[in-house]
């Protein structure tokens, strides 16, 4: 399952609300804040193992319950001492490293 939040004050660009059982190692779907850094013309030059503009550099996921820009509650399952799982992944190298 994947959702995502449309927010009307969602900064633009790298930013993302989602619902997915697949991004933070998760038995169940959970809302996560995803904000990510996507390569640019000067990056690809810089960095060979980046081959087109707009991949994937780094990932970083956080669950979250609430959007952080409007409020809305997103989900009202919360597990004790469960909120703020989070991961970040860097793409920037040959392959990904959960860090």
């Amino acid at each position: 399952m994947y959702k995502i939040h449309e927010c009307d004050f969602l900064p633009a660009g790298g930013i993302s609300i989602v619902f997915s059982d697949s991004i933070i190692d998760s038995d169940k779907a959970i809302w996560s804040l995803l904000i990510e850094r996507e390569a640019t013309e000067e990056e690809l030059e810089d960095n060979h193992y980046l081959e087109n503009v707009g991949d994937t550099i780094w990932q970083t996921v956080l669950e979250i319950y609430n959007c952080p820009f409007c409020g809305q509650t997103l989900s009202s399952e919360r597990a004790k001492n469960a909120a703020g799982n989070f991961a970040h992944i860097d793409s920037s190298g040959w392959d990904s490293k959960r860090l």
